[in-house]
């Protein structure tokens, strides 16, 4: 999956915690505010400093068991896009060697 850019980014970690498109990114805006995180261009860091207050809210709003599974998953998410992203920049560092 290509994560274009960082709305794309919000949304598909919206689906991931099983949140609408249409509302997840909002709900995860108002997280985002409750940790002093600036939304304009969330990054997975970002997203990774947040995940108290997305807990918070997760199990406000669907309980504290459900919001584990799901923060489960979003954990599991931000980690392989992380990893992605470094794998990426390292071929993309290595492409770019002359011998």
């Amino acid at each position: 999956m290509s994560l274009t850019n960082d709305t794309d980014l919000t949304k598909h970690l919206a689906r991931v915690m099983g949140l609408s498109e249409s509302l997840g990114p909002e709900f995860i805006r108002r997280a985002f505010l409750d940790a002093g995180e600036p939304f304009d261009a969330p990054s997975v860091g970002q997203f990774e400093r947040v995940l108290p207050y997305l807990e918070a809210r997760l199990s406000a709003f669907v309980g504290a068991d459900d919001a584990a599974s799901r923060l489960a998953r979003l954990r599991r998410e931000l980690a392989a896009l992380a990893d992605r992203r470094v794998q990426h920049a390292t071929t993309k560092d290595t492409g770019n060697q002359s011998n």
